[in-house]
């Protein structure tokens, strides 16, 4: 468990006990209906969401790579087989044929792809070079 998930798992524990604690102290000394609310409106929603990835990179959970592949039919077929056939699952692709940087004849794809953990990603860049495929870790 990372930081962030023990953190979090903590926070949301002590949320539960102080509701928990607040109600019990207020029962019998309100009259009528009784609410205890506990608000976290001041979380930046933004900062939070780049702190889950980092965590999920950090743990190998999340992998965003470049591939450059042949830029004629089938080819992105061919490379997306491969991972599913490795077991991760695609989040995001993006697919560039216009970049300078590339040689005529060539494509770059950019994945965010969600895997099992370090070994797992191992595993699968192993059996793209096992299948002459030239990737970038971002």
């Amino acid at each position: 468990m990372n930081s962030f998930t023990f953190m979090f798992s903590v926070l949301h524990l002590l949320n539960s006990f102080i509701s928990a604690s607040m109600a019990a102290a207020l029962k019998g000394h309100a009259k009528g209906k009784t609410v205890v609310l506990l608000s976290g409106g001041n979380i930046d929603m933004t900062i939070l969401s780049k702190i889950i990835d980092r965590g999920l990179v950090k743990e190998g959970r999340l992998l965003r790579l470049s591939v450059t592949v042949t830029d004629k039919p089938g080819s992105l077929h061919g490379l997306t087989k491969i991972i599913a056939e490795g077991g991760a699952n695609i989040l995001q692709i993006e697919h560039d044929r216009l970049s300078a940087k590339l040689a005529l004849g060539e494509t770059e794809v950019v994945f965010a792809l969600e895997t099992k953990g370090h070994d797992h990603v191992s595993d699968l860049l192993k059996k793209l070079r096992e299948h002459g495929y030239y990737y970038q870790k971002l």
